[in-house]
């Protein structure tokens, strides 16, 4: 392997994936403004979008998989996080995304249809040079935007000492009342 296929491998799995948490993280940030939040949101998932099509240009010709499988995978696994739904929350998080993963594949094989090999590899030069400037652009606001510190706590009240406590309850005219209520009887 060469230097120039280290950096592309460099680039490919490991830059662009931690660039996409960083903006997924970004598109959390309430301090931001909204047209920021929702650049680094696209961005985030059109990074995401170019590194499932650069698996499945490197994995189209490792894992051939029937016509069927590929058509009824997002359907039959949309329909098992709906039945995931009644017994767990985590499961159906996981059937839904591996429904979304399964729905591109119906991607790819839109792409193949509508220009073979070359087609798909179009989609995803296209879809990288349209995500990678809008990802700088919000990692770059993203990073010089300073993280806004939490407000400091409210001040306690003062305290009072617990002998001072005391002699206020024996002071209150409750207290008194009381005092001379025992006295009687």
């Amino acid at each position: 392997m060469d230097i120039a296929q280290h950096l592309h491998w460099t680039l490919a799995w490991v830059l662009l994936p931690l660039a996409a948490l960083v903006a997924a993280g970004g598109a959390l940030r309430t301090d931001l403004s909204r047209p920021w939040r929702q650049l680094l949101t696209c961005a985030a998932g059109g990074v995401t979008m170019v590194l499932m099509l650069r698996g499945a240009r490197h994995g189209l010709a490792q894992w051939p998989l029937p016509l069927f499988v590929w058509l009824g995978a997002p359907v039959v696994l949309a329909l098992l996080a709906v039945v995931a739904l009644a017994a767990s929350r985590a499961l159906f998080m996981v059937f839904a995304l591996s429904a979304l993963v399964a729905l591109h594949g119906w991607i790819v094989l839109i792409a193949l249809w509508l220009g073979g090999l070359a087609g798909l590899h179009r989609l995803h030069d296209a879809l990288l040079f349209i995500t990678l400037p809008m990802l700088a652009a919000g990692l770059w606001k993203q990073l010089r935007t300073p993280v806004p510190e939490p407000p400091p706590p409210p001040p306690a009240p003062p305290s009072v000492p617990r002998e001072d406590l005391l002699q206020q309850r024996l002071d209150s005219a409750a207290a008194q009342e009381a005092a001379d209520k025992y006295t009687r009887d």
